[in-house]
């Protein structure tokens, strides 16, 4: 789990990067892959525990 949490990290961070220099609706699209993918990961992590 540890490692998927640092991909998603490093997707984050180039996600992030990436989105300063995008066009409104592409930056958009971009700024909520990673927010989806992380809230999945949570949701998984959370059905783990529980």
């Amino acid at each position: 789990m540890a490692i998927i949490l640092l991909i998603l990290l490093i997707a984050d961070m180039a996600c992030y990067l990436a989105y300063c220099h995008l066009p409104p609706m592409p930056a958009f699209i971009d700024g909520t892959a990673p927010l989806i993918a992380v809230t999945v990961f949570s949701e998984i992590v959370v059905a783990m525990i529980v």
